[in-house]
């Protein structure tokens, strides 16, 4: 039976992505086990919004009110004011994350955390609810170009390239997904967060998804989760031809090498 790791309230477990990474069918593989107590996206303003009052100090989402906030510098004393007054108020012991791909180095201290990654291909566009993925893409391009000063400095450089490159709707919403990518895998490897892809869920046989997890440091039996994994898993065809691979083509050639492993 699937268990979460007994570990101490500062140390519960976060699945850190990207939207439309698959991670709805993933932690409904991990949360087979009622000892996972599960709040999805607990520090979105939008998903939470008994506390989005507070959360909206230093996390944002798609709204207009928030997005900013996605790439923004906020101060640590901030954000653990945040985390004082809200999940360490609460009952919960597991979430995963879609927009704090700019807070990786708070969280990795204070959770046990693993990053699920699915590459631009499989994820830009949608298949499902284009709109709502448009629109998340959306912000986040433009909450990293509001806040173009403050970020890193290998992020601001790639910015900086696609501020001037960039034009169609369809090439900032590759451009965001990949300057995203780029953010989250640059550090998790920087605070030593496992990387979990996408597509070896998809192929990978029930004992390497096992160590997988067990990897993780998040859960204390992952057999449970590779069985529910690949009893469930579905291959997702992917309309990405349809984009402007030119542009995608030479976007990538301003990534580091380690970074097109992933892609």
């Amino acid at each position: 039976m699937l268990k979460i790791s007994k570990i101490v309230k500062d140390k519960s477990a976060m699945m850190l992505s990207l939207p439309n990474s698959g991670t709805d069918w993933l932690m409904q593989c991990i949360r087979r086990d009622d000892s996972v107590i599960y709040f999805r996206e607990y520090f979105n303003p939008v998903t939470n919004g008994s506390v989005n009052h507070i959360l909206d100090k230093g996390f944002g989402c798609e709204t207009e009110h928030t997005y900013r906030n996605i790439a923004a510098d906020i101060d640590e004393l901030t954000l653990q004011r945040i985390l004082n007054d809200t999940w360490m108020q609460s009952e919960f012991n597991f979430t995963k994350e879609n927009y704090s791909m700019f807070r990786v180095n708070f969280f990795a201290p204070r959770f046990n955390c693993f990053a699920l990654y699915r590459p631009t291909r499989l994820s830009i566009p949608s298949l499902g609810s284009p709109d709502s993925v448009n629109r998340w893409y959306h912000a986040i391009y433009h909450s990293i170009m509001f806040n173009m000063n403050s970020l890193p400095e290998s992020i601001r450089v790639l910015a900086t390239w696609v501020q001037e490159n960039a034009v169609a709707d369809a090439q900032k919403y590759i451009s965001s997904h990949v300057m995203a990518s780029y953010q989250l895998l640059q550090a998790a490897k920087e605070n030593n967060v496992p990387i979990m892809k996408f597509e070896d869920l998809m192929t990978a046989d029930a004992p390497q998804i096992e160590q997988m997890f067990a990897e993780t440091n998040t859960v204390l039996e992952p057999a449970a989760i590779a069985r529910a994994i690949v009893n469930t898993r579905r291959r997702r065809h992917s309309e990405f031809h349809r984009l402007d691979l030119d542009f995608y083509n030479k976007l990538v050639e301003q990534l580091p090498d380690w970074m097109k492993e992933y892609l």
